[in-house]
């Protein structure tokens, strides 16, 4: 129960500083005179170090364990923040985005990795809708601090001291880690086999649906202003709505994953991601297209989590920490790639292609999902 808590709690603390760049940069950008785009240098320098870590920590975590690992990840997170508050020149800031990268990565691969084999289907829902909860509360208390009279340096070292109290929480509580921790390491002693070729596939999964998800939340905001005509007021409240519902539905998936298996919840997801998508392809409709927007966010709250909980089903338990830091560095490959690709389209379209691109990568997602539910029958 106590490393339960504790790793609800490190999910909360690995949302908090992945929304705060977003929200601080309008302050930040000016205080390092650098144009507003170079938001995207930092996000990318950061993104590339999670994959870098999501592909090597395996090893390390069979190795020394959960505990240990997210400790470390986390140390290097808090050198990450703390370093951004500090620094005075852009190059510097660039710098502290390499350990930020690689201890999010670190912290997310280890944890997912730990809870999919011992944690039942509820949990995983319940930990990724507390990431949602950390990701929401960090622009809130940017938006605190600076009623107070505070700068973004200050919101930041907030943070900060945040993690370090979840740092302290982990290194004190690692003997409580070793019973649990030893039966993950014991599968390094098993006679490991290689990771089945459908791991490609998995790869794919997750970087399909990284697309999907990424690109609906960088760009529905521009398409509701500038192609649907929504006032600013109900544009920002619609995207904010959209990571409200895929927090609301990882809660609600939580208790759905008690009657229905993983694979189940996984099409049901992208049901709902089709029906949100035909909704924004409707004419004339505003309003049914800001509830395909929230239904966006509700078809895709179930499928992240629940391809990571059914990981070492489909890939052996002994491969389940590889096989979820390839799958999760596809998805941040995804993540950095995807949305800009469409960004470059619409100097050449129009952002009106937002639903076919976000469709195009669904129709990929569910075939994907079909072909490895196929193919790893016999593991289920």
């Amino acid at each position: 129960m106590i490393v339960l808590i504790l790793v609800y709690i490190s999910f909360i603390g690995l949302g908090l500083p992945d929304t705060l760049l977003g929200a601080a940069w309008p302050s930040m950008y000016n205080d390092f005179v650098v144009p507003l785009a170079f938001a995207g240098i930092v996000s990318v320098i950061v993104s590339l170090g999670t994959i870098f870590s999501s592909l090597t920590c395996s090893p390390f975590i069979k190795k020394f364990g959960t505990a240990k690992i997210t400790v470390f990840s986390v140390g290097l997170t808090i050198i990450g923040v703390l370093g951004y508050s500090f620094s005075s020149e852009f190059f510097i800031l660039c710098l502290f985005a390499v350990p930020l990268g690689i201890g999010a990565g670190g912290v997310d691969v280890a944890l997912n990795n730990y809870a999919a084999l011992h944690f039942k289907a509820k949990h995983m829902n319940w930990l990724h809708a507390f990431w949602g909860i950390g990701a929401t509360l960090s622009p809130i208390y940017l938006s605190v601090a600076y009623s107070f009279s505070a700068t973004w340096r200050e919101a930041y070292q907030g943070i900060g001291i945040t993690l370090i109290l979840i740092f302290l929480l982990l290194l004190f509580s690692i003997p409580y880690w070793k019973n649990s921790d030893s039966s993950t390491n014991a599968l390094k002693n098993k006679n490991q086999k290689k990771l089945p070729k459908t791991i490609f596939l998995g790869i794919f999964v997750f970087f399909v649906y990284s697309a999907v998800e990424m690109t609906a939340g960088l760009w529905c905001g521009s398409y509701l202003s500038k192609i649907v005509g929504l006032a600013p007021a109900y544009t920002a409240m619609t995207v904010s709505g959209l990571f409200f519902s895929v927090t609301f539905g990882r809660i609600l998936n939580g208790f759905l994953s008690l009657r229905f298996s993983n694979r189940q919840l996984i099409r049901m997801g992208i049901g709902v991601l089709f029906l949100g998508i035909m909704l924004l392809l409707l004419p004339n409709s505003s309003w049914f297209k800001i509830f395909g927007i929230f239904l966006l966010g509700l078809g895709c709250s179930p499928i992240y989590p629940s391809l990571i909980h059914e990981t070492p089903i489909r890939f052996g338990k002994e491969n389940s920490s590889k096989a979820i830091g390839l799958q999760m560095a596809a998805s941040y490959a995804g993540t950095i790639s995807m949305p800009p690709l469409f960004g470059l389209m619409t100097n050449y379209f129009s952002l009106s292609l937002f639903p076919f691109f976000i469709g195009f990568f669904a129709i990929l997602l569910f075939l994907g999902i079909v072909l490895l539910d196929s193919l790893t029958k016999k593991n289920h």
